[in-house]
C-alpha cells in the first residue's frame, strides 16, 4: 500500500467537506517529515445535477491514483458511497494537516509495518468472526481496511447481514457506514453506537424487536 495521505484542505487551512470549496493535497513521508507531492483541486460541477457532482467525483478519485487514504471534515452521502466503492480509506477530522498526518499515519501504515501482509484468499471479503458467545459476531472492519484498502464496508458486511443468522454484530470501524440507515431498515436491523476512541466507534447491529417492526410498518 503506498504510504501516502490525501487531505482536503480549505481556505483556511483545514480540512473542509466535499461540498465547500478546497483542494485535495497529497503528501508523503520522507526522513520525518512531510510534503506535498500533488495537488488536485476539487471542482464540483452542479450545472448538471446529480450527475455533474458524480463525474466530478469520479474525476477526483481517477487523479489521487494509486492513493488510498484520504481525510476530510466531513464525507456523507455520494462522496462516501463513490470513495467507499472505490477502495478509499476515509478519515472525518476536523483539524490542520499538521495534526491530521501522523495520526492518520500511524494508524495506516504504523500496523502494517510491523506485520507480514496477506492477501484476502478468494478475493472474498473476511467475514465476520464468531466470539465465544452463541449468535454473537465481531468485526474490526478499521483494521481489515488498514490491511486491504481494497474493501469496502459494504462488501466486508452487507453478505453477512443478508445471509447469516446472527443475534449481535460488533463492528470498530473509524466513522458509522452511511449506507446502515437505509440498507438495515431494509434487513430489518437496528444499530447503536458508542466512541470508544479518536476517531473510532463500535457499532452494535441487532435484529429490530416485533414493536420496532410494526411502529415502522405504521410510518
Amino acid at each position: 500500500m503506498i504510504k501516502e495521505i490525501a487531505v482536503l484542505i480549505g481556505k483556511d487551512g483545514r480540512t473542509v467537506s466535499f461540498f465547500d470549496p478546497g483542494v485535495i493535497r497529497v503528501y508523503s513521508k520522507k526522513n520525518d517529515a512531510w510534503r506535498v507531492i500533488k495537488e488536485v483541486p476539487l471542482q464540483m460541477d452542479r450545472t448538471k445535477g446529480i450527475k455533474g457532482v458524480r463525474e466530478s467525483l469520479m474525476r477526483t478519485a481517477n487523479e489521487l491514483g494509486n492513493t488510498r487514504v484520504l481525510v476530510a471534515r466531513e464525507i456523507t452521502g455520494m462522496p462516501y458511497n463513490i470513495l467507499d466503492t472505490s477502495g478509499f480509506i476515509l478519515y472525518e477530522i476536523d483539524a490542520m494537516p499538521e495534526i491530521i498526518l501522523e495520526y492518520v499515519y500511524s494508524k495506516e501504515f504504523g500496523i502494517s509495518e510491523n506485520r507480514e501482509e496477506h492477501p484476502v484468499e478468494g478475493g472474498d471479503p473476511i467475514a465476520p468472526a464468531e466470539t465465544g458467545v452463541e449468535g454473537v459476531y465481531y468485526m474490526n472492519l478499521k483494521e481489515l481496511q488498514s490491511g486491504h484498502p481494497e474493501i469496502s464496508s459494504k462488501k466486508a458486511l452487507l453478505p453477512f447481514l443478508k445471509e447469516k443468522e446472527f443475534y449481535e454484530l460488533k463492528v470498530i470501524c473509524s466513522h458509522i457506514p452511511p449506507w446502515f440507515d437505509t440498507h438495515l431498515e431494509e434487513l430489518g436491523l437496528n444499530y447503536e453506537a458508542a466512541g470508544v476512541g479518536f476517531n473510532e466507534f463500535e457499532v452494535t447491529v441487532y435484529h429490530k424487536t416485533c414493536d420496532e417492526v410494526q411502529s415502522c410498518q405504521k410510518r
